[in-house]
């Protein structure tokens, strides 16, 4: 086998040292959570032993990664090379359910906003809250206008020619706004 490049040589291992430090911080971290798993299991949270077998997959095949690199062992690179095609593989299966569910998900959420939004309407203090907050961020209702029914509140008033603020239909949930300026993230507004 020929020699291998430095300069390759030299990232390889650089990036699989990341990855074992992240694996052995996940441990750490897990280690530290574990007196709280029921609390976690209890709201949803995935199950302690598979974040425990990830964390000690990611540091597991890091150090396979440098090993092979350091060694130039041909079985161990060979190794290596099927776990991240595995790996590859795993990512891409996981990408394309998310684009094929991507859809459902957001019509769930329009028709769980929907019903939501039947519920502030029948409270005052919800409809009064929820003025407030449609001034602060320049929206209409919790889906749409339409909330509102015939009684639609002057914070609905969208000023475009101002050209600072874009009056949108609702805040965007799930969506993350990075501000450089200010150097803070505002999430569920866009």
């Amino acid at each position: 086998m020929g020699k291998i490049n430095g300069c390759l040589k030299c990232l390889f291992v650089f990036f699989n040292t990341i990855y074992a430090i992240i694996g052995c911080g996940l441990m750490y971290l897990l280690a530290k959570v574990q007196p709280y798993s029921s609390q976690l299991s209890e709201v949803g949270a995935p199950s302690m032993a598979l974040v425990w077998v990830f964390a000690i997959g990611v540091f597991g095949i890091s150090s396979l990664g440098i090993f092979a690199a350091r060694s130039e062992n041909l079985i161990a690179l060979r190794i290596f090379a099927a776990f991240m095609g595995i790996g590859l593989i795993i990512m891409m299966i996981c990408g394309i359910v998310v684009v094929v569910f991507k859809n459902k998900a957001r019509e769930m959420y329009d028709n769980d906003s929907a019903e939501m939004a039947k519920a502030y309407m029948a409270d005052e203090k919800s409809r009064g809250m929820l003025e407030e907050l449609q001034e602060t961020v320049h929206c209409c209702g919790v889906v749409s206008f339409e909330d509102w029914d015939k009684t639609i509140p002057d914070s609905c008033a969208c000023y475009p020619a101002s050209g600072q603020y874009e009056c949108i239909s609702r805040p965007k949930v799930g969506f993350v706004k990075l501000n450089w300026k200010i150097g803070f993230i505002n999430i569920g507004i866009q």
